[in-house]
């Protein structure tokens, strides 16, 4: 199951990288309205790293799901991270200046500001997204076993 998620993370990671490097060719990577991409991408790696999991292992109990969930956000959210921190400080210092600038922030608040951003919601997507993915992949109590335990 690790090993699922781990893959399923990295290439998460891999893609959102591959989408900033993109908006960054066609010089659209300093709309930060444009990241809202990034919860679709996000998205889909959690909905396949769980629909992975859950046909790999025998037991689909919600928690097994859950952290798969949670593993390959995380893994996607810490390579974002790293990759954008190397890049706004070692190949395009005045990118982070810019966005800053875009958000009426303060200067002084700077590059430092805009990794623990990228951190916070890469960790809040992951969580919102693996919850509402675990919601529609859970087993179903509609079935006859699951009528036997409701009140009536």
């Amino acid at each position: 199951m690790k090993s699922i998620s781990i893959k399923y993370g990295f290439w998460t990671g891999v893609a959102l990288i591959a989408y900033f490097l993109v908006l960054r060719l066609v010089n659209l990577h300093e709309y930060v309205v444009l990241s809202a991409v990034n919860g679709i991408i996000f998205g889909l790696g959690i909905y396949y790293t769980i629909r992975a999991v859950q046909e790999d292992v025998s037991n689909k109990e919600y928690e097994v799901g859950f952290a798969s969930g949670m593993t390959s956000g995380s893994i996607a959210t810490g390579l974002l991270t790293l990759f954008m921190a190397v890049y706004m400080y070692q190949i395009d210092p005045e990118f982070s200046q810019t966005v800053m600038e875009r958000w009426n922030m303060e200067e002084s608040l700077s590059t430092s500001m805009l990794v623990l951003a990228i951190l916070t919601m890469g960790a809040a997507t992951t969580l919102v997204l693996t919850l509402t993915i675990m919601q529609l992949l859970k087993p179903s109590w509609n079935t006859k076993e699951g009528e036997k335990h409701t009140l009536r």
